[in-house]
């Protein structure tokens, strides 16, 4: 039995979303995923599980194990024709089967520079929390705009990643004030073995890999040319991405009512202005 015909995907769209890189890292964290439809969704999962059986592969797919060739990839490390066109057609399925691709990026040093100023972290607005936050809204925005009369029905990430209680804090402080309304943008929480999860996964490493060599301002060196020639392809994915840097965390604290460091006052949650 395909493990999405156990969910709950009513109406039209779902979204499916993980995180990439950890807030304790370096450069940058993601949150990225994909929307679209039950049925789409249903042939994605059919053509993905049977592309990595083809290749020996059954249980849930991990970007990083992928890319380092090791537990199910264990020995792939010199197969890079093979790991190139496995890419390529993980890729394809994704483009043939999603809306729109989605992703908010955390500039990390940025963050902790903020953080000394505004009472980031104590307000519950950690890297992971407001990168969720903000890709939701991203996703709600470009619905809302092209498709009045849809619904957008479920908002699914990956379950586990650290940070997630802030998520949820925040969202239930936006959500409160107006459950009626915004009673269905309620995330909830599914592990991995999900596929468009590991469809998410995949696309945020990617994500992130990018924001780091243009941070850094260096080319990839690691990563063999036939394989960054097939990571590149998904840029075929239409796409909607953005970033928070130190600008824009601190006219979201600005404009959201962050305390400063050393005011008593407690956070009171996301105004929507």
């Amino acid at each position: 039995m395909l493990l999405l015909a156990g969910m709950r995907l009513m109406g039209t769209m779902t979204s499916f979303f993980d995180a990439a890189g950890h807030p304790d890292g370096e450069h940058t964290l993601t949150v990225c995923g994909h929307v679209s439809e039950q049925e789409k969704w249903l042939k994605f999962e059919t053509a993905w599980k049977r592309t990595l059986a083809d290749v020996g592969i059954h249980g849930p797919f991990h970007m990083n194990h992928f890319m380092a060739c090791q537990q199910s990839f264990k020995g792939w490390l010199h197969r890079t024709d093979d790991r190139a066109a496995l890419l390529r057609a993980l890729i394809s399925i994704i483009k043939r089967n999603v809306f729109k691709a989605f992703s908010e990026t955390v500039l990390l040093d940025d963050w902790r520079r903020v953080n000394e100023v505004y009472q980031l972290e104590e307000s519950h607005c950690t890297p992971y929390a407001l990168a969720s936050f903000y890709v939701i809204d991203r996703t709600i925005r470009w619905w809302g705009r092209r498709h009045r009369h849809d619904s957008m029905n479920q908002f699914v990430f990956e379950d586990g990643d650290e940070h997630k209680g802030d998520f949820i804090w925040i969202m239930d402080n936006l959500i409160r004030p107006r459950r009626r309304e915004f009673a269905l943008i309620s995330p909830i929480f599914k592990p991995k073995a999900l596929v468009p999860l590991q469809a998410a996964d995949l696309a945020g490493w990617i994500e992130r890999r990018a924001f780091k060599a243009w941070l850094i301002e260096q080319p990839e060196k690691s990563i063999p040319p036939t394989v960054i020639d097939a990571l590149l392809t998904l840029r075929n994915v239409p796409h909607l991405a953005g970033y928070l840097d130190k600008e824009k965390l601190i006219l979201f604290c600005e404009n959201h009512a962050v305390p400063k460091r050393g005011d008593d006052r407690r956070w009171a949650g996301v105004v929507r202005r």
